[in-house]
């Protein structure tokens, strides 16, 4: 049953994209999955300390979650699904965090539409930057303000 929502879940993101939702949904399945594997072993050898391994498995997996990359990585995969079939959400895209606006940068060369939605972002970005103290520095804000100068000119 697993294994058929898996499916049913990457034939959606074909057709409709890939949001947070669907990326978190995927990564709990595959925690599941891995969840029944430690039950599945723990039947057949009983010496196997199910809760500890549980515990493990729960910590990386969330430790994964944190450093994957999400929003870059959800803008990764819908810009080749553009490239693929032509269909985009650049709203959304554009309301990705500041990790994904070095490659919505380059994307928007190629795709125009996003290029007033981004430099929208910048003028953000900037009156974060004066409203806040040096003390909530963030670097993914940093380098998207810094790839969204160039734009502005442009």
């Amino acid at each position: 049953m697993l294994y058929s929502a898996f499916i049913r879940l990457n034939l959606y993101e074909q057709a409709y994209g890939y949001t947070y939702i669907r990326f978190l949904v995927h990564a709990f399945m595959i925690f599941l999955a891995l969840l029944l594997l430690i039950a599945a072993l723990r039947i057949r050898y009983t010496s196997i300390p199910l809760i500890r391994w549980y515990i493990v498995l729960s910590l990386t997996a969330y430790v994964a979650i944190n450093y994957v990359g999400m929003d870059h990585r959800i803008a990764a995969l819908n810009i080749e699904r553009y490239h693929q079939t032509g269909h985009i959400d650049a709203s959304y895209l554009a309301n990705l965090s500041s990790d994904a606006v070095p490659l919505l940068r380059e994307f928007a060369e190629e795709y125009p539409e996003l290029k007033d939605v981004l430099l929208e972002r910048y003028a953000y970005v900037q009156t974060e930057k004066v409203n806040h103290s040096w003390t909530s520095f963030n670097l993914a804000r940093y380098r998207a303000s810094r790839e969204l100068t160039p734009l502005r000119t442009e």
